[in-house]
C-alpha cells in the first residue's frame, strides 16, 4: 500500500511509524505539514492509498483515506476526506 505520512517533524514518533510500516512491506512517503499546499502538492506528487496525519490538515487533503486526529472543517464533508481514489 502507498502511504503518506504528514507531520510537522520527522520526530521520533514519525521515524517509528516510518519504520512500522516499511517493516510491513508498504511503500511511504514523508511530506511535512509546513503550509496546506505542500501538503496538497505531496499527495498529488506520491498519489497515496492512505494518507496518514499525526498533525491536524485542515482539510488540504480530499483524497485518499485521511487519518488524522479531531473534527474535519465544517468546510470540507466527511464523504469528500475519506474516499478512497
Amino acid at each position: 500500500m502507498r502511504i503518506l505520512l504528514i507531520a510537522s517533524a520527522y520526530n521520533s514518533l514519525t521515524q517509528r511509524v516510518h519504520a512500522e510500516l516499511a517493516d510491513h512491506g508498504h511503500e511511504l512517503s514523508v511530506e511535512l505539514a509546513l503550509d496546506d499546499e505542500v501538503m496538497r502538492e505531496g499527495v498529488r506528487r506520491f498519489d497515496p492509498d492512505l494518507v496518514v496525519a499525526p498533525t491536524r490538515v485542515n482539510g488540504a487533503i480530499s483524497r485518499g483515506i485521511l487519518v488524522a486526529p479531531g473534527p474535519l472543517p465544517t468546510t470540507t464533508s466527511t464523504r469528500k476526506s475519506s474516499i478512497a481514489r
